[in-house]
């Protein structure tokens, strides 16, 4: 959800223009940040309410708290990039591209290294 939100920040403008109601239409900038940030948020929690109920090995944290969390937290200064940026905003969907690839290659690698013998 969160790469798909970033995603229509770039066209705001054309999609508003056109009378298209996209969530970064509808919300503004201001708005796509504070749900881009829920979103993110919101997976950190539930990796970590896995966690607290035994779902997933505690050691799964790690890699989220020394990767993860240090890159969302870098990548959030300066967001929204200005529209006119264009290479600013490339650059945040590729951040998010990168976030959401590491968040699965984590998942993948929690879930084979936590299977019983």
């Amino acid at each position: 959800a969160a790469v798909l939100l970033v995603n229509e920040v770039p066209d705001r403008t054309a999609d508003a223009a056109a009378g298209k109601r996209t969530l970064a239409v509808r919300m503004g900038l201001p708005g796509v940040r504070w749900l881009y940030g829920a979103l993110q948020l919101g997976a950190l929690a539930v990796a970590a309410g896995l966690v607290a109920d035994q779902g997933l090995p505690w050691w799964s944290l790690i890699a989220l708290v020394v990767v993860l969390v240090p890159l969302l937290a870098s990548s959030r200064a300066g967001w929204p990039p200005a529209p006119a940026d264009r290479a600013a905003l490339l650059r945040w969907i590729q951040v998010s591209l990168g976030v959401h690839n590491l968040g699965c290659l984590w998942l993948v690698a929690v879930l084979l290294g936590s299977r019983p013998a």
